[in-house]
């Protein structure tokens, strides 16, 4: 009946450490044992709470002899600890040496095995390790406006593993007002309702575990200090393409505030790289930003502000606004290579076009087609008009010169020229050329 006994207590024990592992979190408080019926102690040393990275010595004591030659073993974080990492005290005390430890949260659980096989559990316990508290840095206050709260935030610094409590002592300048703020371990969001009419105001941060407490630098501000202008509204966008090709987007502002400064930044959407420029702080409702823009682009405008003392914060960048520019012509010239087949009687050469595609930036537009063809008498002689980057066309023997041009919704490129060189009849083999052999004028 022990033995059953002792097996139910054994697995009710181990469950409760696994539900306790769970509501921790890997965040440990210094929290007694349970009410589990042991046969012995399993303690740690210097404390069950210690320093991350210090040595902890884990003593396991039974205080029955459940048999002859009986041995006490360690389970560590549900793994039996190796006997030769044990030091054997006497036959109803062992200890294990844990060097530099530096998981946050253990379970051990202390048993013995008999010669027969059979295991009995004598007690188990659960030790965390941690830090003591980072000193809160780079602590800042803002109010922004049109909202009804101010929000102190700061760096907690690394995580401590245990249960941390963060406060934020206000006192009012001069002190009228001494407030406490329950924190997050980062933040505060203090209704303003919450501040008497002072302005002048002190902030610090108490930070506490049960390894120690620490405290911030004061901030001493003026809220009216502290206040981050709302950020400016694109209203309208276009594009002038002549006499040049120039993009205009009005921006509206949205502050009630005098004395604000803004500044704008706009990228390709393709590209990490952002273009910056500042405001004039003394527009009054609307701001006029002229922009020469890629065509066919789509990019992203964004704009932040701040109040104009030295020590005022800048607001977020606002969400991007979007805007595709409209197509252009073609900006470049092609790059094609030509194939010279037959020549025929008449004079007349066969001759295969091969066209090397624009780049977008180049085509500045969705290409429709292209167009080869020839000049005559002043005129245009339409050769060949694709889709494709491949055109086989037959070269009347008046014509020297081929030209290829690129077509888009706005117009096309400037003409590619071939010279296209007739084959003499004792010549019986084919020409390829490439660029090397086109002029572009």
């Amino acid at each position: 009946m022990m033995v059953n006994t002792s097996k139910v207590l054994m697995v009710f024990y181990m469950l409760s450490c696994k539900v306790h592992q769970v509501l921790l979190s890997n965040h440990c408080s210094n929290t007694k044992e349970g009410v589990i019926v042991c046969y012995g102690r399993v303690w740690t040393e210097p404390a069950s709470l210690i320093q991350m990275g210090q040595n902890v010595s884990v003593n396991c004591h039974s205080d029955k002899d459940f048999c002859q030659n009986g041995k006490l073993y360690l389970i560590l974080n549900n793994v039996r600890v190796k006997d030769q990492s044990l030091t054997v005290i006497n036959k109803t005390a062992i200890q294990l040496q844990l060097h530099g430890y530096q998981h946050p949260v253990s379970m051990v659980q202390c048993n013995v095995e008999c010669p027969r096989g059979d295991k009995w559990m004598i007690c188990g316990t659960q030790f965390c390790l941690g830090y003591l508290p980072d000193k809160p840095a780079n602590l800042t206050c803002v109010i922004h406006e049109y909202m009804d709260n101010m929000t102190c935030t700061w760096d907690p610094g690394k995580n401590t593993h245990l249960d941390t409590s963060y406060k934020l002592y206000l006192n009012s300048l001069p002190p009228t007002q001494n407030k406490t703020f329950s924190a997050n371990n980062s933040f505060v969001i203090i209704p303003l309702s919450q501040l008497q009419e002072s302005q002048q105001l002190s902030v610090l941060v108490h930070v506490e575990n049960d390894l120690g407490t620490v405290y911030s630098d004061p901030l001493h501000f003026d809220l009216n200090d502290i206040v981050i202008p709302a950020t400016s509204i694109v209203i309208q966008n276009t594009t002038i393409e002549s006499p040049v090709f120039k993009t205009i987007i009005w921006w509206q502002k949205q502050t009630a505030i005098n004395g604000t400064y803004c500044e704008e930044r706009y990228k390709e959407t393709a590209s990490e790289m952002w273009h910056v420029r500042e405001w004039n702080s003394d527009f009054k409702t609307e701001h006029l930003s002229e922009y020469n823009l890629e065509a066919n682009t789509m990019y992203e405008f964004q704009v932040r502000c701040k109040l104009t003392h030295d020590r005022a914060f800048w607001s977020r960048w606002s969400e991007s606004t979007m805007y595709m520019t409209p197509e252009a012509e073609p900006s470049s010239v092609l790059d094609v290579w030509r194939y010279l087949g037959a020549t025929y009687q008449n004079g007349s050469q066969e001759v295969t076009i091969f066209i090397k595609p624009f780049l977008p930036k180049e085509s500045r537009g969705r290409i429709l087609h292209y167009r080869v063809y020839y000049e005559k008498e002043g005129k245009d002689v339409e050769l060949c008009k694709t889709t494709k980057t491949m055109c086989k066309v037959l070269v009347p023997s008046a014509a020297r010169v081929v030209s290829v041009t690129a077509h888009n919704s706005k117009g096309s490129s400037r003409p590619t020229n071939i010279t296209v060189h007739q084959q003499h009849h004792g010549d019986h083999g084919k020409k390829c050329s490439c660029c090397s052999c086109c002029f572009h004028l």
